[in-house]
């Protein structure tokens, strides 16, 4: 035999021993691999097994990237005392919405919860997808503020109570101040709207009756009485202010039966205006008449329009 047949024998001989060395130890490791993945598929089928439902479509979603992590909240709000308590307040409350699915949130549910809060407009509810709330909102309007026993209560252009304080606050110093009903409402703001809607309803003319002095007689209401006509089903409004010199002014008018007196009420101030006195008190609520009573001179005028 040749020296170059032994060679190539030898060489044969250590390529499939070496083939074999190599099938064994890959053979070995993939035999490691399948054992430990199988051990933990099992083990993972065992977990999805003892898991609810709901905590598998969890954590599908997590994986999915649409479990929600980001709430906008944007209050169309210009008064401060809003801004910071009850934005702050509703503020929490979507806070509690982060980690939710965010296909499971209910926006009519929603919408209609923040809609029912007392200083609450209008609110609008988006989903951004794949992670984000967006509320939108729009806060009513502070009209008036109302005395009541203990508190201070904001009152809405609509004559719906939104909101109270124990002290007026320096945002609503502008805003016409209402007494008559110190005695007569108490209780939660929710509550005061429920009960007290005939309360809400003179209040409702109110608001017409301080913008309607505004817009046509140039007044700007101060201050505002509130005395019970039950006779009449009425009320009467004595609205106070004072003028550019200080002067005290009062006109008194039934909640029902005064818009058709505004234009006789600015021949009435345009007769007075140069009159030397410190205060003046005008009775409107009579038909067709109108009775003016000044401090400096203890006397009542009458005139007809």
């Amino acid at each position: 035999m040749s020296t170059k047949s032994r060679s190539a024998r030898s060489a044969s001989r250590d390529w499939r021993a070496k083939s074999f060395l190599w099938t064994s130890l890959i053979v070995t490791a993939l035999s490691i691999i399948f054992f430990f993945a199988g051990r933990y598929l099992s083990h993972k089928i065992k977990e999805l097994d003892s898991r609810s439902p709901q905590q598998f479509l969890y954590e599908l979603a997590q994986y999915g990237g649409v479990v929600i992590s980001n709430i906008r909240l944007e209050s169309k709000i210009d008064d401060e005392p809003f801004d910071s308590a009850q934005v702050q307040q509703l503020s929490r409350r979507l806070e509690s919405l982060k980690g939710q699915i965010i296909f499971n949130v209910d926006i009519q549910s929603l919408t209609k919860e923040v809609e029912n809060l007392p200083w609450v407009q209008a609110v609008r509810v988006y989903r951004r997808f794949p992670d984000k709330l967006e509320v939108l909102v729009a806060a009513r309007q502070p009209a008036l503020l109302v005395r009541a026993q203990n508190s201070w209560l904001i009152v809405d252009e609509a004559g719906a109570f939104v909101g109270t304080m124990r002290a007026i606050k320096k945002e609503y110093f502008g805003l016409p101040k209402v007494f008559g009903y110190e005695t007569q409402i108490s209780g939660e703001i929710e509550e005061i709207n429920r009960l007290y809607e005939d309360e809400r309803s003179k209040l409702a003319d109110l608001v017409k009756v301080v913008r309607a002095l505004k817009e046509k007689v140039n007044i700007s209401v101060e201050e505002v009485r509130i005395q019970r006509r039950d006779w009449l089903d009425e009320v009467l409004f004595q609205v106070g202010w004072r003028d550019s010199q200080s002067r005290k002014f009062q006109v008194s008018l039934l909640s029902h039966y005064w818009e058709d007196r505004l234009t006789s009420l600015q021949f009435v101030m345009s007769d007075i205006v140069s009159d030397r006195f410190q205060e003046v008190s005008i009775l409107g609520q009579y038909k067709k008449r109108w009775v003016l009573s000044f401090d400096s001179r203890s006397s009542e005028i009458s005139k007809e329009f």
